[in-house]
């Protein structure tokens, strides 16, 4: 599982990650298509647009800030 925070994702195969959900997260997943890989919240007025949110959800991994931790021995 990854996670994405502003431009920085995290990657649970790295460092521990949780997400916490609502109900109503848990409800919009589950009625998610089995294809989608993609589940985002953002404060009201945060993007001006939905395909402001989208654009930003898509945004590639290349531009992105990919958080990477050496594992303790």
């Amino acid at each position: 599982m990854k996670v994405k925070v502003g431009d920085t994702i995290y990657d649970g195969n790295i460092e521990p990650v949780m997400v916490i959900l609502t109900t109503q997260d848990r409800v919009n997943i589950g009625c998610m298509s089995p294809q989608s890989q993609l589940y985002a919240s953002a404060p009201d007025g945060h993007f001006k647009t939905e395909d402001d949110m989208l654009a930003w959800m898509k945004k590639e991994k290349s531009k992105l800030k990919i958080v990477k931790k050496e594992k303790k021995e």
